[in-house]
């Protein structure tokens, strides 16, 4: 059976440009899937399409702390194509502050 993943919302409804600047200070990480599909993140009743991106830490410090271990981070980012809207989640935590 497959298990639920608890997201928390690190920003909601942003703008695009505002959400870059949180992304920057973010660890480094990698999309490790990214596609086009219906959205659910605005009000807009006209159907739409929104980026679904979900990111994966690649960070170093992590890699170093836990050679032989993954890091628990994860993050998500849905990106409205219709508003230009931005919502970014995560969930895990990295292995290094």
């Amino acid at each position: 059976m497959p298990t639920t993943t608890m997201w928390t919302t690190v920003c909601s409804d942003m703008a695009r440009e505002d959400s870059q600047l949180i992304m920057e200070n973010m660890k480094v990480f990698i999309a490790v899937k990214s596609q086009l599909v219906p959205c659910v993140v605005c009000a807009l009743t006209k159907p739409h399409k929104m980026r679904y991106q979900l990111l994966k830490c690649s960070s170093e410090t992590c890699k170093e702390a836990a050679p032989y271990d993954e890091c628990l981070w994860k993050g998500k980012v849905l990106t409205c194509q219709g508003l230009n809207r931005v919502t970014i989640m995560e969930t895990g935590a990295h292995e290094t502050l």
